[in-house]
C-alpha cells in the first residue's frame, strides 16, 4: 500500500511540475502538452523495476478471465470455435501465467495461447499454437 500510495503522489509531482513546465516550454499547443505528460509517464512506468502490486494474478481463475479477454480481442472466432474451456498454468521458475484454449475431445486444430507475467500482467507471448 505505502508503494502504491508513492507511486501515485510521484505520479501527481511528475504530472504537477510538467503543468509548471510548460509555461517555460512556450506556446504548446494542447497535442504537443499531452504527448509530453504521456512521454513523461511511460518513462516513469518503465523505468520503474519493482514489480507492481496493485495488479497480481495470483489464481487460476484469475489468469482465466485475462487470457480469455485477450483471445476475446485478437482473435478471429474461427480460430477458436472448435475450443471448449481454457486451462491456466503457473510457472513458478519465470513467474507467468500461460492461458490456452483447450480442444475438444478427439479434434484437432489451432488454439490461441498467451503468457504475461504473474505482477502486473505485461503479455510477454501470445500467438496461436
Amino acid at each position: 500500500m505505502k508503494k502504491t500510495t508513492v507511486l501515485i503522489v510521484a505520479m501527481l509531482l511528475l504530472i504537477t511540475t510538467s503543468c509548471t513546465q510548460q509555461t517555460n516550454l512556450g506556446n504548446m499547443d494542447y497535442l504537443e502538452y499531452r504527448d509530453f505528460v504521456y512521454e513523461s509517464i511511460i518513462n516513469l512506468a518503465v523505468n520503474n523495476k519493482q514489480k507492481p502490486e496493485i495488479c497480481v494474478v495470483n489464481d487460476e481463475a484469475t489468469a482465466i478471465k485475462i487470457g480469455e479477454m485477450y483471445f476475446d480481442l485478437f482473435f478471429d472466432k474461427e480460430d477458436t470455435r472448435k475450443e471448449t474451456e481454457s486451462e491456466a498454468i503457473y510457472n513458478k521458475e519465470h513467474d507467468v501465467w500461460l492461458v490456452l484454449k483447450k480442444h475438444e475431445e478427439n479434434t484437432l486444430g489451432i488454439s490461441p495461447v498467451i503468457v504475461f507475467n504473474k505482477h502486473g500482467a505485461q503479455v510477454l507471448y501470445m500467438g496461436l499454437q
